[in-house]
């Protein structure tokens, strides 16, 4: 299986998220195909696995509810893509992801924008504030913003792994959106500063791929099914 993803070095971002149906089986044999490829690449950054939060409509389908992890990390529903927070120092070194911060620094909330009547979930680590909130069937959107005095870089990862992943198996760059599996789509209110796309099997996860997008350091946007 290729496994694909976008990185997107950003101070500021916002997604909207629309899923489908999976069957039970097909998640069983995707944490089975992501402990394999974790056996296999243990250097890697990968999820938590626990402590999942849902983001939905109280009685909504399954296949619309959210599911985000401690730190901020997020999948738009089962068997579907993972969005994660990559920190980096002043030298591009990679010094923690939403996925390994410790628990212990990390401070979740419910909060309410915008006269919503479902809370947002808001996190706060020591390296940046972020938030998910739902906004309609099957929709949602990220903020993030750095609350570090230190010259922190960061990357909005998007992979097949998550906290309801699912085969990642198309990622394309197309100036102002990103289009992942020919099904969803992250459109952003601002530039990117660089987006690298690249085939996680191939050890191209934590390298930078020759063709990039060089835009602004400001970014949002949002996904749409």
């Amino acid at each position: 299986m290729n496994l694909f993803y976008l990185r997107t070095l950003a101070a500021m971002c916002c997604l909207q998220i629309v899923a489908f149906e999976i069957n039970a089986q097909q998640l069983i044999n995707q944490r089975q195909i992501t402990l394999l490829e974790q056996a296999k690449r243990p250097q890697d950054p990968w999820p938590r696995g626990d402590g999942h939060i849902l983001i939905a409509e109280p009685g909504s389908p399954l296949t619309q509810k959210g599911y985000e992890e401690p730190g901020g990390s997020f999948s738009p529903g089962p068997g579907s893509f993972g969005v994660s927070i990559w920190v980096y120092d002043k030298n591009q070194k990679l010094i923690a992801t939403s996925d390994d911060i410790p628990i212990d620094k990390i401070q979740q909330a419910y909060v309410y924008k915008n006269n919503n009547s479902i809370p947002s979930v808001e996190t706060v680590t020591p390296y940046y504030t972020c938030s998910w909130t739902y906004l309609e069937a099957g929709r949602w959107q990220f903020d993030f913003k750095n609350n570090s005095q230190q010259d922190y870089q960061y990357s909005i990862v998007t992979r097949s792994v998550g906290p309801a992943g699912g085969p990642l198996t198309t990622a394309s760059w197309e100036g102002d959106r990103l289009l992942i599996n020919h099904r969803y789509i992250i459109t952003l209110n601002g530039n990117p500063k660089s987006v690298a796309v690249g085939n996680e099997a191939a050890g191209e996860l934590q390298k930078d791929i020759p063709t990039k997008l060089q835009c602004s350091t400001a970014m949002a946007g949002r996904l749409h099914d």
